[in-house]
């Protein structure tokens, strides 16, 4: 189990920094417009490229939680272990004599 989240945690990590990397700079945005063509597909490109990690990101977060619930209806609809019963079974000794 360790192992699968190390894999969800690291790339949910490479996401992240993958997104660092790219600014949004408001003012680079009002530049638009005076941008040659090679300078847009170049944009445009970066702007993809995060999409599509922000896409990923979002189903390794969601199939995450969907494993958590899991994990947790079947943790809450799991029997109590048998030692646990037994002890609570006994009578508990007083302090007294």
């Amino acid at each position: 189990m360790d192992g699968l989240w190390e894999v969800a945690v690291s790339s949910l990590q490479d996401t992240c920094n993958a997104n660092e990397q790219r600014s949004f700079d408001l003012r680079f945005n009002a530049a638009i417009e005076e941008m040659s063509p090679k300078e847009l597909a170049a944009y445009r490109e970066s702007v993809e490229e995060h999409r599509e990690n922000a896409k990923k990101g979002r189903r390794l977060i969601n199939t995450a939680l969907e494993n958590v619930v899991a994990l947790i209806e079947a943790r809450q609809e799991a029997p109590e272990p048998r030692s646990r019963k037994k002890e609570e079974a006994k009578p508990k000794k007083s302090g007294r004599r």
